[in-house]
């Protein structure tokens, strides 16, 4: 079942609401168990520096999600100021995408929160996708041939989906925005 832009935006609404340890442990702790299984059948069973390698990536990757939720937040209050969640929430819903919201304040406020959002991306900066194109081959180029293939595969894999996930971020989520934008000025009277 594939998830639909209602789907997304609900989702994404929970970052706003949901307690930080918990979006890190919710995110941290699939980590820990692909990357300790995949350390445990790489390294012909050494269990111990799988568990060591799975903890060790889930608790970065948690900590990483948490203080990421952190900051998210604390850029749409800055955009928005202090507004309860009741509030909040459907605004930062409608900034993200869905139905144009009929309330003016709602929508005037999803506006502002679409906009900061947009200013934080910034320019185009995708020049920097080059040297992450490149990052699958140097991969596949510096990793030990005489391992078997699973070694070279991997972090070749990895590399391709790190430049997938810079791609998103470089190149849709700005225009996606910008559209976003575009609806929720058309549909806001200006002051």
């Amino acid at each position: 079942m594939a998830l639909g832009v209602s789907d997304y935006v609900e989702m994404s609404a929970h970052v706003l609401t949901a307690p930080r340890w918990l979006l890190g442990v919710v995110v941290g702790l699939p980590i820990a168990v692909v990357v300790g299984l995949l350390v445990g059948l790489l390294s012909s069973g050494d269990w111990f520096l799988a568990l060591l390698c799975g903890a060790f990536a889930g608790l970065l990757i948690g900590l990483l999600v948490a203080h990421t939720a952190l900051t998210h937040r604390q850029q749409v209050r800055l955009a928005v100021g202090e507004l309860p969640l009741e509030t909040l929430v459907p605004a930062y819903r409608a900034s993200q995408g869905g139905p144009v919201p009929a309330d003016p304040a709602t929508r005037a406020t999803a506006l502002k929160i679409a906009t900061h959002q947009l200013n934080l991306l910034g320019g185009n900066s995708s020049g920097i996708l080059i040297p992450f194109c490149l990052m699958p081959a140097l991969l596949v180029f510096i990793t030990d041939t005489d391992r078997p293939a699973a070694y070279v595969a991997i972090p070749a894999l990895l590399g391709v989906l790190a430049t997938a996930l810079l791609s998103y971020q470089l190149l849709y989520v700005p225009r996606q925005l910008r559209k976003r934008v575009d609806l929720l000025s058309a549909a806001t009277p200006v002051d």
